[in-house]
């Protein structure tokens, strides 16, 4: 990380978008204790996880990276053990295990020793293993890679679950779509740092029109939009705030433009492509 500083709330879903390499899964490690930084500090819940790291780890559950579990015990006795020591009740222990088993989709394979598991198996166990307490922050890092279609809409409803209980979701892909779908607030890193923040600066919406002949003559400033593009017939305009599709082509109409094709996009793809390096 590169003098990071950066405040995460709930509820809420914050996707954290970047390239490989670009400290995405470093940060998550940072934010659960896998990692320390160098300097500054980390506060989960206002507790400091260099003076009170138990308390601090005790709000969190997470799937990061790979996560490893012992291939010898199965998935079962796994859930009761995380259960048991993030402070869940040994009375509740069974119930927690199940609920999360069924918000997964995991119960069908629980008593099987999980290095028995498949890619998508184990992908859909570290899910259920980071919920299984039910803790107030929740991280995921590429939660959905290995997992199936069904999956990954399973995905999405715990996800969005959890959002309604009033929890705070993490989540890192390098999946645009995925993100965009699902989150609330979106960050962009590379190089360690935070390139793009959706609390900060709006994506933005482009307008893409493709012109019949090359006779009309686009005017430079077009009424609500800006970042005018050409290529060829085609032309792309950034649309302002209080501007609609409808505002930019009745415009265009009236100055004689002949309107072919019109496609809208968001601007997060431009952001992301502009501001991060290739992988």
């Amino acid at each position: 990380m590169d003098n990071l500083s950066l405040e995460l709330k709930g509820p809420g879903i914050v996707g954290i978008l970047g390239p490989n390499g670009a400290g995405k899964t470093s940060l998550l490690k940072l934010i659960t204790g896998l990692l320390f930084p160098n300097s500054g500090n980390l506060t989960v819940n206002g507790h400091s996880l260099s003076e009170r790291r138990e308390k601090a780890l005790s709000c969190i559950g997470s799937q990061i990276d790979e996560t490893r579990f012992h291939p010898y015990l199965s998935g079962e006795e796994i859930l009761r053990f995380s259960a048991q020591i993030m402070g869940i009740r040994d009375s509740e222990v069974e119930s927690a295990v199940s609920d999360a088993a069924r918000i997964t989709g995991s119960g069908k394979f629980l008593k099987q020793k999980v290095g028995t598991y498949s890619s998508g198996m184990k992908q859909r166990f570290s899910i259920a293993n980071a919920i299984v307490a039910d803790p107030e922050i929740l991280i995921f890092d590429e939660p959905t890679a290995n997992l199936d279609p069904t999956g990954i809409l399973e995905f999405r409803r715990v996800v969005l679950k959890k959002k309604e209980e009033g929890k705070l979701v993490i989540v890192s892909s390098h999946l645009l779509s995925e993100i965009r779908e699902m989150s609330d607030r979106i960050l962009i890193m590379d190089g360690g740092k935070i390139v793009f923040d959706s609390d900060r600066e709006s994506s933005g919406r482009y307008l893409s029109v493709t012109l019949e002949g090359k006779s009309f003559r686009m005017p430079k400033n077009l009424a609500g939009t800006s970042e005018l593009t050409e290529s060829g017939n085609k032309i792309t305009f950034r649309l302002e705030n209080g501007t609609s599709n409808s505002d930019v082509i009745r415009e265009l109409l009236d100055m004689g433009a002949k309107i072919r094709e019109v496609s809208e996009s968001e601007g997060l793809e431009r952001i992301y492509g502009s501001r991060t390096s290739r992988e």
